[in-house]
């Protein structure tokens, strides 16, 4: 079982966020963690989140030379576009609200 789907089912909200914005996605996007962008793809994470400072996962994993990461946001981002231009809407977040992590959290 991948690491990200493991704290999910143990209470893990994939939908958090740190101090300066980034979401899991985030960290995985800068790691160059393929896999873990996938299961939070699955799991309906937020992949195209921009940070305080706009940047994107998919931006990070360009910043620090991960082409698979950033070749497997752009097409995740191109899917989201889609299915919202077509009127499908974006995803629901359990709960419906963003938390925070971090400091003060």
């Amino acid at each position: 079982m991948a690491r990200p789907r493991l704290l999910v089912a143990h209470g893990a909200r994939p939908c958090l966020r740190s101090d300066t914005g980034w979401t899991p996605a985030h960290f995985a996007a800068e790691s160059g963690r393929l896999g873990a962008l996938r299961t939070l793809h699955s799991l309906h994470a937020a992949m195209d989140a921009t940070d305080l400072f706009g940047d994107t996962p998919r931006r990070l994993a360009e910043i620090y030379g991960h082409k698979e990461c950033a070749r497997f946001l752009e097409t995740k981002s191109s899917q989201a576009l889609g299915r919202v231009a077509q009127g499908g809407g974006g995803v629901t977040v359990p709960g419906g609200v963003q938390g925070k992590v971090g400091r003060g959290a």
